[in-house]
């Protein structure tokens, strides 16, 4: 575990518990080889996510740029000022 944490500004202990975090909400998988326990990124629930994301970024993009629109046809800017 140590090689994992080395790259990181970050404690082996606090490395583990993210880990932890990662494991139990099903983005990495865990294994036994001998004294090895190789940890891998599960990719699948990430997609989703990202797909999740993806659609609402679409919708608040638009609306904040019709916001946008809107306020500055009445001379404000989006901050409310003008």
């Amino acid at each position: 575990m140590s090689d994992l944490s080395a790259p990181f500004d970050q404690t082996l202990a606090a490395v583990s518990k993210l880990l932890l975090v990662l494991e139990r909400a099903g983005l990495v998988e865990q294994r036994r080889e001998g004294a090895r326990r190789p940890r891998r990124l599960v990719v699948a629930p990430l997609a989703a996510a990202e797909a999740w994301i993806a659609r609402y970024r679409k919708f608040w993009t638009g609306s904040l740029d019709s916001l946008d629109t809107h306020l500055r046809s009445n001379g404000k800017d989006i901050d409310g000022q003008g």
